[in-house]
């Protein structure tokens, strides 16, 4: 909730990975989705009150590292890997979601930023 343009963003991003992959195939150039939970910068320090309309369930996954993060993708490019998401609570909550669609998407909604009342 109050994340619309975020998540458009997030799945733009899924399918110009997939449109790039195609269109590079045959060639020796990789293309590597990467799905990082929060990264500490100053980016909400910069933007407030953002940080308070992430989801509650965002609590469950550690801020990372732009090293870790760094180091992760750094591995994933060695392995021609095609997505990594990090951390890996983060991944085990998108694999949950591919089987128990509702179930994770009730979850978000409920511990996620509420619209004031009009």
């Amino acid at each position: 909730p109050g994340a619309t343009a975020y998540t458009v963003a997030r799945w733009a991003m899924r399918g110009f990975s997939h449109a790039l992959r195609a269109d590079l195939h045959g060639t020796n150039i990789g293309v590597t989705l990467v799905v990082a939970g929060k990264v500490s910068s100053a980016y909400f320090e910069n933007n407030p009150g953002t940080e308070e309309r992430l989801p509650k369930i965002g609590r469950l996954y550690p801020t990372l590292t732009p090293e870790q993060v760094a180091a992760a993708i750094v591995k994933a490019i060695q392995k021609n890997r095609r997505e990594i998401i990090i951390p890996f609570s983060l991944y085990l909550t998108f694999q949950l979601h591919r089987f128990l669609p509702r179930l994770v998407e009730s979850f978000v909604v409920r511990t996620g930023w509420q619209r004031p009342s009009l």
